[in-house]
């Protein structure tokens, strides 16, 4: 029963951990007047979908504020060509759509991080043969 009076300690530690913005930069998102659902997303340091950046832009945020929000959520965008025109339409900055289309190559997955493997016998393919073993017992036997 010792560890209750802790329970408040982690109650804070662990409910306080998920906000990602300080205050100042609650207050520049109010200033800017985003909407709820964005500032909630944010707040939870969730990943925006493109209207949602679109809004950001629209609502007049520096591009990088925006793009530190991004960085800080770690999401993959695959943008089309048609994602492309539709954010340069919108006013999104050309900085912000730049990151947007390095994302895959930033955080997605990797085929090979450390290179073509490595083997132990020589190069790709090679067949891991049993030793062969030539017994006879007659050593003067002509094969």
């Amino acid at each position: 029963m010792k560890w209750l009076r802790f329970l408040p300690i982690l109650l804070v530690l662990g409910l306080g951990g998920c906000e990602t913005l300080d205050t100042g930069d609650r207050s520049i998102l109010r200033q800017h007047q985003v909407s709820d659902a964005v500032y909630d997303k944010m707040l939870h340091n969730e990943r925006l979908e493109l209207p949602d950046i679109t809004e950001l832009s629209r609502k007049g945020l520096p591009d990088p504020f925006i793009l530190r929000y991004l960085r800080s959520t770690y999401a993959t965008y695959q943008l089309t060509t048609a994602d492309v025109s539709r954010l340069t339409r919108a006013g999104v900055s050309r900085g912000v759509i730049d990151y947007l289309l390095a994302t895959p190559s930033m955080y997605g997955p990797q085929p090979y991080p450390y290179g073509p493997a490595a083997y132990a016998y020589g190069p790709y393919p090679y067949y891991d043969y049993p030793p062969v073993i030539l017994v006879n017992p007659r050593p003067y036997h002509r094969w």
